[in-house]
Parts: structure tokens; sequence; C-alpha cells
């Protein structure tokens, strides 16, 4: 379970075209865990990367991959060490966690593509990476790792939202 808190009162500091698995324990919340796994030592290597998607309207009954269009902002992770374990659970040797704990926080704006994740990893294989260039990270981890679809749809992870 993450632990974040952000502050009301903030600007974007960005604006983009995100794509991430989003696989919560608490289902319907409105704030959302969202595992982005990117490549890193392009193209042979992975790297997680943990942030927050907010949206009250989106219902989630089972793990998903979306593609977003959203307003960016910042939210302080107050446990990171969980980044780590989920790291570790995975079997992703590398992580991405700012110094300050600072992660990235998503108000979607579109949804470009929502895909049932278990769907959506049998096919990823199949698929070039220009075809789709935010799965390039994905497709590195499937492919070194031969159980990550099934740890993938089965972690959930959760995410609680402390006071300022």
């Amino acid at each position: 379970m993450f632990e974040i808190r952000f502050k009301k009162l903030q600007k974007p500091i960005d604006h983009g075209i995100v794509a991430g698995i989003i696989n919560p324990c608490i289902k319907n919340d409105h704030i959302k865990p969202m595992i982005i796994i990117y490549a890193d030592e392009h193209p042979i290597g992975e790297m997680l990367e943990v942030s927050v998607l907010v949206d009250k309207y989106i219902e989630f009954t089972s793990p998903y991959f979306l593609i977003i269009e959203a307003d960016v902002y910042q939210a302080e992770l107050l446990n990171p060490e969980n980044v780590k374990e989920l790291a570790e659970k995975l079997g992703i040797r590398r992580y991405f966690l700012s110094k300050w704990n600072i992660i990235d926080l998503y108000m979607v704006t579109q949804i470009i593509e929502k895909h049932s994740l278990d769907t959506f990893l049998s096919n990823i294989l199949k698929t070039r990476a220009s075809e789709n260039p935010y799965v390039q990270g994905l497709i590195n981890y499937l492919r070194r790792n031969p159980q990550g679809k099934d740890l993938l749809v089965k972690t959930e992870t959760g995410c609680k939202l402390c006071s300022e």
C-alpha cells in the first residue's frame, strides 16, 4: 500500500501522454496506483516507476493497461521502501524514485486506449515497439521474465491519501 500526500493548490507541471498498468486492490477508488515499466538502456532493459492516477469516473473491476492523456502534478510518496519491495516482487532489476520521494500524479483528461491486462500481455510480444512506443520496457521485461505476465496480473497495489 503506497501512502501519498499532495498539496491541493498546485498548477500542473506538465501535460502529456503516459502508459501504465492499473491493478488496484481497492476497487473503484478515485486514487489508483499506476505501474509504469519503460525501456532503460534502450532497447534492452526495463525500469519500474510508480505513479498515481486520479479519476473518479473510471471504474476498474480487473487489471488494465491504459494509455492516457493527463495533466501531471506531483505527490510525495511517504513510504518509498514499498517501491523497492514491488520491484523485487515483480522481478524488475531497476526502479526509479527521486531522492525527494516525489512521484507523478496524473489527472486524466482523455483515455486513449484501455485494454484488459491479461489480454494485452498475451498479445504484446507480437507487437513491435514501433507500433506502440509506450510498450518497449514491458516487452523487454516479459522477454526476460517468463513469469512476468502472471506477476503483473496478480500483483495488486493500493494507494492511500494521507492528510497534508
